[in-house]
């Protein structure tokens, strides 16, 4: 009875008689933990990889493999080392013939890891084949581009100066398969959204083929003018080309356009001697046809809303 009494008042409720229950507890589990690390264990292990290549020869169409896993027997401590990445040297894989070689097998990843790491018990290898895919190295100069109809402005306004883009150029670098893929030109990406005050972006170079590709720089500026627009009408001549040696016959000779343009290029306008449109007549087949002129010596950055078109009879 004096037992069972002595049992019930150890697991009482009472916060000194738990708090020493605790640290026994605590410091058996410790005292196993430390005794378990003593002893010899079996544990699969994530060793990084390090490939061996003339990277300035060959680049990877595909990223390499960056670990292979090895089951190991060693001490408890050695093992919790490794699998806290501690102290783990990396497998060094040497490739003589990058491009030949597509694929290292499991049995010669446990040569390779027997060789160096000679004092650690490898029982097998834990990973698949290690697939590997490079190209020689290849460069391109492209040019950059950004083209006028991704622009999006607000109503009423235009550009209304030259479209510069800095540096208007730049190296790719890359396996050769990718570079043969590369267009002559990239075209930035312009952000969503209206325009209405002058622009100087910094945009980012993206590849627009395979990711292994590297954009040197990868960044652009692009910088251009905004400015009002401003709605004339004018009448001007019409020219016909070439004058000989079609026969033909024209209704008019002069048409009525309507321009769109800066507000800034209004002064170059108001004198409409160097703006024109011509008809061509080796476009047309003999006979009576309404055709739309090309209007010619327009302003910069101004354009055509609309003209009256023209009869022409060719004989």
């Amino acid at each position: 009875m004096n037992i069972l009494n002595g049992l019930i008042n150890l697991f009482r409720f009472d916060r000194t008689n738990w708090k020493a229950v605790a640290l026994c507890l605590i410091a058996a589990t410790v005292f196993w933990f430390f005794n378990a690390l003593n002893k010899e264990h079996t544990a699969t292990i994530s060793f990084p990889v390090d490939f061996q290549y003339n990277q300035a020869t060959f680049i990877p169409v595909k990223a390499l493999p960056q670990n292979v896993k090895l089951n190991i027997t060693g001490s408890g401590w050695d093992l919790l080392r490794k699998s806290l990445g501690f102290k783990v040297v990396p497998l060094l894989i040497e490739l003589e013939r990058p491009v030949e070689t597509q694929k290292i097998s499991p049995t010669a990843i446990l040569a390779l890891a027997a060789t160096q790491f000679s004092q650690t018990k490898i029982n097998h290898v834990a990973s698949d084949t290690l697939m590997l895919s490079l190209e020689p190295k290849k460069s391109k100069k492209v040019k950059l581009a950004l083209r006028r109809n991704q622009l999006r402005f607000e109503l009423g306004f235009g550009i209304s100066s030259p479209l510069v883009i800095l540096p208007d150029s730049v190296q790719v670098d890359g396996p050769a398969s990718a570079i043969l893929k590369m267009p002559d030109s990239i075209l930035l990406p312009f952000p969503p959204g209206r325009v209405s005050n002058n622009v100087k972006e910094e945009l980012e170079i993206k590849s627009p083929v395979e990711e292994s590709i590297v954009v040197s720089p990868n960044m652009a500026t692009v910088m251009f003018e905004v400015s009002e627009l401003a709605d004339v009408k004018k009448k001007i001549k019409v020219i016909v080309l070439p004058a000989t040696p079609f026969r033909h016959q024209v209704a008019v000779d002069s048409i009525s356009v309507n321009l769109r343009l800066p507000i800034t290029q209004l002064t170059k306008i108001t004198n409409a001697a160097g703006l024109f449109a011509v008809i061509d007549l080796r476009a047309l087949e003999p006979g009576v046809a309404k055709v739309m002129p090309m209007i010619k010596g327009l302003p910069n950055f101004s354009f055509v809303v609309s003209a009256d078109s023209v009869t022409v009879r060719k004989y």
